[in-house]
């Protein structure tokens, strides 16, 4: 899976483009998996994010921070996962 996708921050309404790495339904909840497409492939740090809600065209995500919900995530990210590694930051 090689789709981009903008997110627009709701303070400044900064456009900033994500890689979606890859994308699960886990617990009635669906997240993605983003890396910034603006950084260098070594130094990539991804993100997990929820899918909060959907309206007309709109599609709203939240950044996933809780530590353990991460590592769970982390986890099952890491199942699916065929050509990509995932290690947590502290």
């Amino acid at each position: 899976m090689d789709n981009k996708v903008k997110f627009s921050t709701e303070d400044t309404n900064e456009e900033v483009e994500f890689t979606i790495v890859n994308r699960i339904g886990y617990k009635e909840e669906e997240y993605l998996l983003v890396v910034d497409t603006e950084t260098n492939e070594e130094e990539q740090e991804a993100m997990i994010l929820r899918l909060v809600k959907e309206e007309n065209s709109d599609v709203v995500f939240q950044i996933v921070e809780e530590d353990e919900e991460l590592e769970e995530l982390l986890e099952v990210f890491q199942e699916n996962a065929d050509d990509f590694d995932i290690d947590m930051l502290d």
